[in-house]
Order: structure tokens, then C-alpha cells, then sequence
């Protein structure tokens, strides 16, 4: 009998499981390629090809994008109350929604409800959007590239974070950055291989760097010093705004 795919599939969980499972087949036939692998996890979802479950991915997603955007701006707003009962009901309603993408309640910017739900603390609501089928990476390209992961390393909320590395969040630079984790950040950016990510909120990548080593880094692969964000702040200012945890990178 076929697994049954999660509610909201998030079609880079899928690559990387196919990619893991193409590492169980080489054990046994190491001539096996990617395309096998695919083949047999869209087989172990009920799909005849790779491709049909990267369809109906894809249909699912465009079905989140079709929503009114006024529809979506009352969920995020029902998100950053903590409005339990009407979270709920207009999941009911719109099961795409959990991963819509909508003005935030508060500020500027088109966040989904996973990232208001870190940042306004709502442990109870983020659980229920996991539930639901938020993706834990998240749609970032409309927030400023803020990926639910940062928000959790910004808004220090250590459980939260747990969490979604527990449901597989994945960790780029910048997740990198922000942790302080310097042999993450040695693997990325290596010497004559590397390719700086844009920087969140137009700026400078370098404002996220939590260590000396990290800031080195940077500035060696050409991270502008001095290169103001949407908010005016340089990374100097940045820093400085970390107060004790940012006095050694000032």
C-alpha cells in the first residue's frame, strides 16, 4: 500500500529524501543513478513517475498562491493574535493557506503565518501550522529572504528552532552564520568554490556573521563592510545592536 504524502509536501524534503535513498541502493547496485531513486520514492507515494509527484507538488503550492490576498492577510492577523479557533477554521476552510504568503500584521514585508508565529512567541499556533503542513524552510523570497530558521536564531527561541531542525529545516549560510557555527561555514563558503547569498534586507551578508572567523570569511570572499540595508543599518550597527554578544565582531 503507498505512504500517504504530507498535506503539504515541500518538494526540497523530497529531493533530499530521494538523494539519501539513492545511498541505500548504491549499497547494493552502485551502477543505481538519482532517476532511480526518485522513480522509487514516487512509487512509494502512489505516483507513476517522479515527475507526476513533482506535479502535484507544484499544483498544491499554486493553490496557496491563488488565495485572495485579503483571505490571507485576516489568517496572519488570526497568527500573530494567537486566535486558536480561527486559525483552525480557516484551515478548515483553505488547508493552503498554512503556507500562503500575506502582509504581515504588524510590519512590512509578505511573511507566512510559520514566520509570525516564531516571532510573536505563539508556541501553541506554530505547532498547529506544523501540523497543518507549514514548511519549515518557508517561502522567503517576498520577506526579505528571512527563512523561519533565522527568525528563531534573531528572536532567540531556542525550542522552536529544535523543532523545525528536528523536522529537517535546512541550514544555509546565513542559518550558519547566525548560529556561529564556523565549520559550517568553512564547508560553504570554500576557497574558490563560494558564492555569497544575498544578503536579508538588501544589505550586506556580513551584519549576520556571529564570530571573528566568520567575519574574516566574508570579507575575504568580498562582503561589502560598510553596505546599508532597506533599514539603514551597516553591520558595524548591526553589531553594536547585539550589545555584549557583539562586542568582539565590533
Amino acid at each position: 500500500m503507498a505512504q500517504a504524502l504530507p498535506a503539504r509536501p515541500n518538494l526540497d524534503w523530497l529531493r533530499k529524501t530521494a538523494k539519501d535513498h539513492l545511498h541505500e541502493l548504491r549499497v547494493q547496485d552502485p551502477s543505481r543513478k538519482l532517476a532511480d531513486a526518485q522513480f522509487s520514492l514516487a512509487r512509494q507515494y502512489g505516483f507513476s513517475s517522479w515527475r507526476a509527484l513533482k506535479t502535484h507538488v507544484d499544483q498544491l503550492h499554486s493553490a496557496s498562491s491563488a488565495l485572495a490576498d485579503e483571505e490571507v492577510a485576516a489568517f496572519l492577523r488570526h497568527v500573530g493574535a494567537g486566535r486558536i479557533d480561527a486559525i483552525q477554521a480557516a484551515l478548515a476552510r483553505s488547508p493552503a493557506i498554512v503556507n500562503a504568503v500575506g502582509p504581515h500584521p504588524y510590519w512590512l514585508g509578505r511573511p507566512q503565518a510559520l514566520h509570525v508565529s516564531i516571532e510573536t512567541t505563539r508556541r501553541d499556533v506554530f505547532d498547529l501550522l506544523l501540523a497543518a503542513g507549514a514548511d519549515v524552510d518557508g517561502d522567503n523570497r517576498l520577506y526579505e529572504h528571512w527563512s523561519p530558521l533565522m527568525i528563531t536564531y534573531d528572536k532567540d527561541r531556542p525550542d522552536m528552532r529544535e523543532t523545525l531542525l528536528a523536522r529537517g529545516a535546512r541550514i544555509g549560510v546565513v542559518e550558519a552564520l547566525m548560529a556561529g557555527d564556523d565549520d559550517a561555514v568553512r564547508r560553504m563558503l570554500q576557497r574558490g568554490k563560494a558564492a555569497l547569498p544575498p544578503g536579508p534586507n538588501g544589505g550586506s551578508i556580513l551584519a549576520f556573521a556571529r564570530t571573528p572567523y566568520a567575519i574574516d570569511r566574508l570579507l575575504a570572499l568580498g562582503a561589502p563592510i560598510d553596505l546599508e540595508d532597506r533599514w539603514e543599518t551597516t553591520p558595524m550597527e548591526a553589531f553594536s545592536r547585539l550589545g555584549p554578544r557583539g562586542q568582539h565582531l565590533v
